[in-house]
């Protein structure tokens, strides 16, 4: 139990002092908070024995004395803790949502492209055909007349195609590079899976009679965390108390 409490409070230690480090506008202020933050912490885990030992000597007033700062400390580590948490898991989250919106955004445009695709009706002209279309009407056109009105048609039919096929070309292009954006992605089943879980697992639990919101879920979180972390006083405390002998 004492290792135990060591290690969160070790690890409460460089919480507090490396998030409070980064609010500081310069160096100075940077040290000056960090070394509030240490201060801050040390008191929490410092407290509750020093407050078990005042209440086994019967100094109940020191005692009381010990909890009203103890409240106050906790109040201050659990800012902190709650303002850590919050960020860095708000931050993954938002990341994943980015990724899924980004999947989304991408296979929006592949249907997009595929349907103008799909919609492209030619018969396949490259530039080849169409010279070999202007030749055949420039060969019928010395003077007017209904050969040379049908190679002009059949020319203007061939620059359609061939517009089309290069369109058509060039969608398909795009499609593909699309498609292997697509398959780069991660496929995410939701941005923040774990309240989705709990969400399902409270509505679950309670037979449909309780619901609980995203934002619920999120506090319940960045609180749980916080409350670990402070808890290394307590941990000490309690270790503390298993190696004194038990009292008859």
């Amino acid at each position: 139990m004492f290792g135990v409490g060591l290690l969160t409070a070790a690890v409460g230690l460089y919480l507090n002092a490396s998030f409070l480090w980064k609010f500081g506008r310069t160096s100075e202020a940077g040290l000056v908070l960090a070394i509030v933050g240490l201060v801050t912490d040390t008191v929490t885990l410092v407290l509750p024995a020093t407050v078990m030992a005042l209440w086994q000597q019967s100094r109940r007033a020191l005692a009381l004395a010990g909890c009203c700062m103890y409240a106050i400390a906790v109040a201050m580590t659990l800012l902190t803790a709650v303002g850590f948490a919050a960020t860095n898991i708000d931050d993954a989250v938002a990341g994943r949502d980015a990724v899924a919106a980004n999947r989304d955004a991408v296979s929006d445009e592949i249907a997009r492209l595929k349907s103008e695709r799909s919609r492209l009706v030619f018969l396949p002209a490259d530039r080849s055909a169409v010279a070999a279309a202007k030749l055949a009407r420039d060969q019928e056109c010395g003077r007017v007349g209904p050969n040379c009105r049908q190679r002009v048609a059949e020319l203007n039919a061939v620059l359609r195609d061939n517009a089309a096929a290069e369109r058509a070309a060039d969608l398909d292009a795009r499609i593909a590079q699309e498609e292997a954006a697509l398959s780069a992605l991660p496929a995410l089943a939701a941005a923040d899976p774990q309240t989705e879980a709990a969400r399902a697992a409270i509505t679950w639990l309670s037979g449909g009679h309780v619901r609980a919101s995203a934002e619920d879920i999120r506090m319940s979180r960045v609180l749980g965390i916080a409350a670990v972390l402070f808890m290394a006083g307590l941990l000490l405390a309690f270790g503390t108390a298993l190696r004194q002998p038990a009292r008859t």
